[in-house]
């Protein structure tokens, strides 16, 4: 419907279109146009309120987290942790089969035969010295508690904890005879312990960390 307003002066009326009032109805956006004007506001579409049957059927909709696929990844994280971890016991040494097996023969002999000896392992760091020693130590433990070997000490000490080199003598006795000593009076019970004669346990001893140049 179009407005109509006449001028009244002398001459032949005109009619004029007037502006529309500003109160307009809300027509939507026209496809294609580049500019919206000002003077139409835009129609703002408000989320529905919780409770009512569409808020419902969202949520039907909505995947639920399962809390036992969130429980498993949690339990394979602590288990990678817990093996990751320097003080781990391994269950197998894979592509150390050879060497394991040297450390374990050369130990079992030494310890059936009640002979000293010494071994020396040498590698970059990471490629399992440390850990093949314990494993073959573990094994050797095994056996002692089966009777098939009689039993023995094991002592380790590890140079990255050692403040002195002399400090290895008051780490050996503290592990030996769980005595604590100075440094000097531990070299002398030391001495006085492996000179004595009599039946005592074979001592395995591991000296982790060292360099020997």
């Amino acid at each position: 419907m179009d407005v109509y307003d006449y001028e009244s002066d002398e001459s032949e009326c005109t009619p004029k279109k007037l502006k529309r009032p500003t109160t307009r109805r809300k027509d939507p956006p026209i496809k294609g146009s580049k500019k919206l004007s000002s003077a139409v506001p835009v129609p703002i579409q408000h989320a529905p309120s919780k409770g009512t049957p569409k808020t419902k059927a969202l949520q039907l909709c909505l995947p639920k987290k399962s809390l036992q696929a969130e429980r498993t990844v949690t339990d394979d994280f602590a288990a990678a942790k817990e093996r990751l971890h320097v003080s781990c016991s391994l269950q197998s040494l894979p592509c150390r089969e050879n060497e394991f097996a040297n450390v374990l023969t050369f130990v079992e002999c030494r310890i059936h035969s009640r002979t000293g000896g010494c071994m020396y392992i040498s590698g970059v760091p990471g490629t399992g010295k440390t850990a093949t020693v314990k494993q073959a130590i573990s094994h050797l433990q095994q056996a002692v508690e089966s009777g098939e070997l009689p039993e023995f000490n094991f002592v380790e000490i590890n140079g990255f904890k050692l403040t002195d080199p002399k400090q290895a003598y008051v780490s050996i006795l503290k592990q030996l005879t769980e005595q604590d000593a100075t440094v000097e009076h531990a070299v002398s019970l030391l001495e006085k312990y492996f000179s004595t004669k009599g039946k005592k346990l074979s001592t395995v001893l591991l000296v982790d960390e060292v360099q020997p140049f």
